[in-house]
């Protein structure tokens, strides 16, 4: 038995490229042992179980210090969390949004100098 979920990773700072985020779906793959798929600047999963993504995704985060990574995940029942990650930091979202389509809101841009203003967690 286990819990599926979604999964849409980005990189939320001016290192989102295409080539920087093919270089990141690597390393999440060799971590995680889990196969991604990039449409357009988001990275994803279909449901899987992935119990330390938190954990790898910080792991990953390390390699790469300048890059601000958001790791957005919907559970089976709905539920939607967030996190951002950078340079082995982490800091919780409590209100995300999610798209199942992975396409992304127009307050992007807003969403982003919030997130900034906020203390990440070690």
């Amino acid at each position: 038995m286990g819990y599926y979920t979604l999964y849409r990773i980005r990189i939320i700072n001016e290192y989102n490229t295409k080539e920087n985020l093919e270089e990141l779906k690597g390393y999440i793959e060799k971590i995680s042992g889990y196969t991604f798929d990039i449409s357009g600047s988001v990275i994803y999963s279909e449901k899987i179980k992935w119990y330390s993504s938190k954990y790898h995704m910080n792991l990953v985060s390390q390699f790469f210090p300048e890059y601000e990574i958001q790791l957005k995940g919907k559970g089976e029942e709905g539920e939607v969390w967030e996190v951002i990650f950078k340079d082995g930091k982490y800091h919780i979202n409590d209100n995300p949004i999610f798209y199942d389509d992975g396409s992304e809101s127009d307050d992007e841009e807003e969403i982003y100098i919030e997130i900034n203003k906020q203390k990440y967690k070690k």
